[in-house]
Order: structure tokens, then C-alpha cells, then sequence
């Protein structure tokens, strides 16, 4: 029997005691059966170390150490990575199933693409099964999407580690949209080929670097503009700023129907 292709999943954190063992628990509870679990660790000050000890057995590679930032420790954990295939799980996000991963390399090999995305569900702090908000990834991935500074569910996004080795790790030197920045080089610009999974597969605490406050929403604003004036993409304030009157469209209860795929309790 062929052994199916290994997948590193790549969490960075500091600090993430009140949420780690979640993250840990629902990548544990998956039912491929071949992942390799990757942590990188700024140097935690609170109790985050002792957790990633109590559980070393479950972490394939383990790096707790000075990093730049986020992007430096997600890049430094992707040089790292042994697998065929790339993932990313926050610190404070957890799978909705044991069946996320098995299905997203399933649609990778069946639709012999290079990336894969899927919806996430935002949920409450300490509440998973508390739904906030719903995120479809659906259309969001062609540059006339990218104008209005929108794009697929960065942590659903699956490619091959080979993508990142062609066409780049993730900048550095941005502090929020350095997702947005890679999105629109993969999908966009040199336009990989993609599948899109209509469903929910990763619950988002709130409150995320991303959607904290206005001056995030700022700071993110300004750097998207950014990014597209990189790419030699004209830049629109009225569509940066129009975007949030999609997001409006998140909050509403009726759009939660998918979220009957979300396991209350996924470990």
C-alpha cells in the first residue's frame, strides 16, 4: 500500500498557555496517518513551555527560541518541515474534526492541484462551540478580489513545501498582512493551480492579530496597500475600506448552516 504523502503542520506561539493544549489536541485527534507536527516557541514567559514538555511526545520538532516575529518563526519552522505538504495552525485555532487533514490532501491528489483552502468558523474565547462569525473562502482568490483586499482563509491554505521553495517564504518585514502578501503571490500572480473545499475546517478564537481593534484594521489597511502597489497592482482606498461592508455579511446567522459540519467538541 502507498504511503500517503507526509503533512507538517507548523504552529508559532508565545504565550499561548490558555489555548496550546486545544491546538495540540485537535491535531492529535486527526486520522491521517502521517503528520508531522512542528512547534516554534519565542520563549514563552508563562506556562506554554510546560505544556509543549507534557506533551513532547506528540511534537515532532520542537524549537523554543529567540525568533523576529510571527512570519520569522512560521518561515524558520517551514525550512524545518519534512513533509510533501505544508499546514498552518495557530496557537489559538483547533481543527473542526478528526477528519480535516484527510480531507484536505484528498482533494489535493483527486483534483491534482497545488493548494487547497476551505471556510473557518470564528468562535467565541472560551467558548469553541460558541459561533461568531463565518468566513467562506469561496471566489477570493483572483486579483480582482485581492483589489478589495480579500482572500481565501489563510489558515485552511494546504500547498506542497515545494510551492514555498518556488515562489517564496513569507515577508518579514510586514507585521499583519504578510498572509495576504503570500496568497496574492501564490494564487494571483503566479497562479497555482487550486481547489476550494465548500466547508468549515478550522475554528478562529477571536480577537487574532488580524481583528483586534481599528488601529489594526489600519495598520492592515495601509500594508495591503502596500503588498498590491509591490505587485504593481493599482490600489484602491474606497475597495480597502469597502470590504468591511462584506464582512458585515459574516455575522449573519443565516449564513451558519454550513456550520453544522463543526464538531462541538473536535478532540
Amino acid at each position: 500500500m502507498t504511503q500517503q504523502p507526509k503533512v507538517s503542520i507548523i504552529s508559532a506561539c508565545y504565550n499561548a498557555e490558555g489555548t496550546l493544549q486545544d491546538t495540540i489536541d485537535s491535531i492529535v485527534a486527526q486520522d491521517y496517518p502521517n503528520i508531522e507536527y512542528i512547534v516554534m516557541d519565542g520563549v514563552s514567559k508563562d506556562g506554554t513551555l510546560e505544556i509543549l514538555k507534557a506533551n513532547q511526545d506528540k511534537i515532532q520538532v520542537l524549537v523554543s527560541e529567540p525568533d523576529e516575529g510571527f512570519y520569522n518563526a512560521i518561515n524558520k519552522g517551514i525550512s524545518l518541515a519534512t513533509g510533501e505538504i505544508i499546514a498552518l495552525l495557530n496557537s489559538d485555532d483547533l481543527y473542526v474534526s478528526s477528519q480535516v487533514v484527510s480531507k484536505m490532501v484528498a482533494c489535493l491528489q483527486e483534483k491534482a492541484v497545488d493548494s487547497v483552502f476551505a471556510d473557518v468558523v470564528y468562535v467565541d474565547q472560551a467558548d469553541t462551540a460558541k459561533l461568531l462569525r463565518y468566513y467562506s473562502s469561496k471566489g477570493n482568490w483572483n486579483v480582482n478580489r485581492f483589489q478589495w483586499g480579500l482572500m481565501p482563509a489563510h489558515p485552511t491554505f494546504f500547498t506542497y513545501k515545494k510551492t514555498y521553495e518556488t515562489f517564496g517564504l513569507f515577508r518579514e518585514d510586514l507585521k499583519i498582512a504578510a498572509d495576504f502578501d503570500i496568497l496574492l503571490r501564490f494564487l494571483g500572480i503566479h497562479q497555482i493551480s487550486r481547489a476550494y473545499l465548500p466547508e468549515p475546517i478550522i475554528k478562529m478564537r477571536v480577537g487574532g492579530l488580524s481583528s483586534s481593534g481599528l488601529s489594526s484594521k489600519i495598520q492592515i489597511s495601509q500594508e495591503i496597500a502596500l503588498v498590491l502597489k509591490s505587485h504593481q497592482i493599482s490600489v484602491s482606498w474606497a475597495k480597502l475600506w469597502g470590504r468591511y461592508a462584506f464582512k458585515i455579511l459574516q455575522f449573519l446567522p443565516n449564513l451558519w448552516s454550513k456550520s453544522s459540519l463543526v464538531e462541538n467538541n473536535p478532540k
